[in-house]
């Protein structure tokens, strides 16, 4: 439980937040920003740009077998890390959003 306003973002239209498999006390919280907890969500962290994946983040997934591999679906396509978001690869995809 927290009341950090960031880690709900814009609840009416996305949020995620996931756990890493190998560390219960790590988890990451996506929204239009990016946050971090160590320590089961006493505390958040907002982590260096360059571990940010992009922006406007949609979803994650977390390899179940390997908590260093990571994938973020954002508004700039899709981004990999394998050294726990210490750095990111950004893949473009041929996609468009449409807004109405």
């Amino acid at each position: 439980m927290s009341y950090d306003r960031q880690l709900a973002g814009r609840t009416q239209y996305y949020n995620r937040m996931s756990v890493m498999p190998d560390n219960e006390n790590e988890a990451y919280f996506l929204t239009a920003s990016w946050a971090k907890t160590l320590d089961g969500g006493l505390t958040t962290i907002d982590p260096p740009f360059n571990e940010v994946p992009a922006g406007d983040h949609h979803d994650i997934w977390i390899d179940p077998t390997n908590g260093n591999r990571m994938a973020v679906a954002h508004d700039d396509g899709l981004s990999l890390t394998s050294n726990r978001g210490k750095s990111w690869t950004v893949i473009q995809l041929p996609i468009a959003q449409i807004y109405m």
